[in-house]
């Protein structure tokens, strides 16, 4: 048997014709959309970054300074750039909370966004006695810290321990993380191996107190210490810089390759600040804009749908002729 169409399925037909296509248009649009996303939330929602040193509970010898490493970008706008503001100098109290001036000694701008600046307390240190420091924003650890004096040294650091080295690299993103046994001081690094220790080679690698001292190389909106890329090569070594100057000589040269073709990223931690990384909030999985971008697309996506459907329930509604079913003959 054949069973003939009704004008009501024809009118119906006709009509969804045109909608699945405004609809099948619109998913291509917010696919792109959703694509872009996450490359604008990288380059426009990240936060400066800074590690002073000491950090909380750490010691200070009584010929030691005041550290400070520093990513100054804002949000990825390199022109307006402040340093001045974001890296303004750290703050030091005695027990009876007076403050203890601190002097500029040496500063070096390591382009294009970190600062790292050394700063001399201009009165003799106690031995024994607990100080107060007050780091200044966008520091992790943030909040104010004790700091306990102990003698001076002259003692030479030795050369951090690398532990490992893994990369990411992720479309246009690209990091190789370098994780170290404990060590005490700041960490120094000589991209290409063949320059001599200098504070631009400071960088930050104690975010955290409780864990491993690590460091990244990157190339970021906010943070950049290596042109990371697919497929980029060099030659790297470490040293150490305790607090009060003392280097430790360089460690081996290590080998640095980064893969030609996107790694697998690793599963998320339930951190928020470690899933944001040290870029100062952003990942290669993309800053928080990005998850905001993919949620107002699923309701653009929703809202489309639940339009078609008004439309088809409008087609079908009473008022309209609607045909009985006919049955064709043989």
């Amino acid at each position: 048997m054949l069973r003939s169409r009704s004008p009501g399925s024809l009118a119906l037909q006709g009509s969804s014709a045109p909608l699945a296509k405004v609809g099948l248009l619109a998913l291509v649009v917010l696919a792109g959309l959703l694509a872009l996303a996450p490359r604008a939330a990288r380059a426009q929602e990240c936060q400066p970054l800074r590690e002073v040193r000491p950090l909380p509970d750490e010691l200070l010898p009584a010929n030691g300074y005041i550290w400070d490493v520093c990513y100054y970008v804002v949000n990825g706008d390199r022109e307006d750039a402040r340093s001045n503001e974001i890296c303004a100098a750290p703050r030091l109290f005695d027990a009876g909370g007076a403050e203890v001036a601190l002097a500029l000694e040496r500063r070096a701008d390591a382009p294009p966004t970190r600062l790292v600046s050394r700063y001399r307390p201009l009165v003799p240190l106690q031995v024994g006695a607990s100080y107060s420091l007050e780091p200044g924003e966008y520091v992790r650890p943030s909040g104010r810290r004790t700091v306990r004096v102990v003698a001076a040294t002259e003692e030479v650091p030795e050369p951090p321990r690398l532990l490992s080295l893994d990369y990411q690299v992720r479309g246009e993103s690209a990091l190789a993380r370098f994780r170290f046994a404990d060590f005490d001081g700041l960490l120094v690094k000589d991209v290409g191996a063949q320059g001599q220790p200098s504070l631009g080679g400071v960088d930050i690698s104690r975010l955290d107190p409780g864990a491993a001292p690590e460091l990244e190389l990157l190339k970021q909106p906010c943070r950049e210490n290596f042109s990371a890329q697919r497929g980029a090569s060099a030659m790297v070594r470490f040293g150490v810089l305790d607090l009060a100057g003392n280097f430790s000589g360089w460690g081996e040269t290590e080998s640095v390759q980064f893969p030609a073709t996107d790694t697998e990223l690793s599963e998320p931690s339930g951190n928020a600040e470690e899933e944001a990384g040290a870029g100062g909030g952003c990942s290669l999985r993309g800053c928080a804009g990005s998850r905001a971008a993919g949620l107002a697309v699923l309701l653009m996506v929703a809202e489309l749908a639940r339009t078609r459907r008004r439309r088809i329930r409008a087609i079908r509604a009473p008022g309209r002729a609607r045909c009985p079913r006919s049955v064709g003959v043989l």
